[in-house]
């Protein structure tokens, strides 16, 4: 896989240099993307912040949310909740119910559980979340788990003893 996330990335690089190509904040965000799957996620950021700079650029949530993975992969769970938020306050963000998961992970891990709670929940009311479960164990022994079959039952939503 590193191999081939070089190769990909020294092709978008290309990109750049491209006249015809006048979407730079679409390769930035890309490259973040190649470098968050290395787990090189200092860079990973650089990129998202490129991306978020150029003007245009038309996927501020994504990078927004991105931002905090790289973030919470980084174990700052404090910056990554941050960027979360940045994510759903974008106006025509169009998958926020996957930001709210990574905000309930990011909470869950400091140990803020019913903020977490608070926002899985919160998952369970945006449209396309029918039937889903979400289960993450914790450090400390936990499991968080969700679940709403069929779409008229309203959530469950418990914190478990492993």
């Amino acid at each position: 896989l590193t191999k081939q996330n070089a190769t990909a990335t020294a092709t978008i690089s290309e990109g750049f240099d491209d006249p015809a190509y006048d979407e730079p904040g679409s390769v930035w965000y890309t490259l973040g993307t190649l470098h968050g799957e290395k787990a090189d996620n200092d860079l990973a950021i650089e990129c998202y912040q490129k991306a978020l700079d150029t003007p245009g650029f038309d996927k501020p949530g994504d990078a927004y949310n991105n931002m905090g993975s790289a973030y919470e992969a980084k174990a700052e769970n404090i910056r990554a909740i941050e960027w979360y938020q940045k994510a759903l306050d974008t106006p025509g963000y169009d998958t926020p119910h996957l930001t709210l998961n990574n905000l309930a992970y990011s909470l869950r891990q400091m140990g803020r559980l019913d903020e977490a709670l608070e926002a899985v929940g919160r998952v369970l009311g945006e449209p396309g979340t029918e039937g889903q479960h979400l289960l993450g164990a914790s450090q400390e022994g936990y499991a968080l788990s969700v679940r709403r079959h069929p779409p008229d039952d309203p959530p469950g939503v418990a914190i478990l003893p492993l």
